[in-house]
């Protein structure tokens, strides 16, 4: 079942579905197998300091999980990358059971996706469970971006079954070094 936190300027905050912020989590903390797809969406921050440990506790509770199996992680456009991603990232890293990771426009500026990436190589080679990898709405053409993650997938024991790149501002000359990856 689809399960979804937003994260507002209180760093607290429920999402579209029927369950608060404290229920997901709470049903992320028991491994509750009605929770299975995660979707945390960092929405716009008006509050210059948010709560960082709100970030830091979701992602070391997805890091504990084991039911969950695609994770689905999203700025929008008009989030502010302020370290609070990489907070998250730096705890979630550690998860084994996720099958499916879609990023959804992370970090528009040069360096943010590549920081973002950087942060989850833990999980993108030790995470034996990695099938499928979306990418949305990403920029692909920053700095190192496409041969960051080349490296990374490449060092990985276990094959990516599916990537996906949607609206990714990449062109045919790096589809061509992410394939030849495989």
């Amino acid at each position: 079942e689809l399960a979804s936190l937003i994260l507002n300027d209180d760093g607290e905050d429920a999402a579209d579905s029927s369950l608060t912020t404290a229920d997901v989590l709470r049903l992320l903390e028991e491994n509750s197998p009605s929770v299975n797809h995660v979707n945390i969406m960092f929405s716009e921050f008006t509050n210059p300091m948010p709560p960082y440990e709100n970030f830091e506790r979701v992602g070391r509770i997805i890091a504990q999980n084991t039911i969950v199996t695609t994770l689905v992680l999203s700025t929008g456009p008009c989030f502010v990358f302020d370290g609070h991603i990489l907070r998250l990232l730096d705890h979630l890293c550690k998860n084994r059971s996720i099958r499916c990771l879609e990023l959804r426009e992370i970090g528009d500026s040069d360096g943010e996706l590549v920081q973002s990436i950087t942060r989850l190589e833990p999980f993108f080679e030790k995470n034996d469970e990695l099938k499928c990898i979306v990418g949305r709405k990403l920029n692909m053409r920053q700095s190192n971006v496409i041969s960051l993650l080349v490296t990374i997938l490449s060092r990985r024991q276990f094959s990516v079954e599916e990537i996906q790149l949607i609206d990714c501002k990449i062109g045919d000359e790096e589809i061509q070094i992410v394939l030849s990856a495989f």
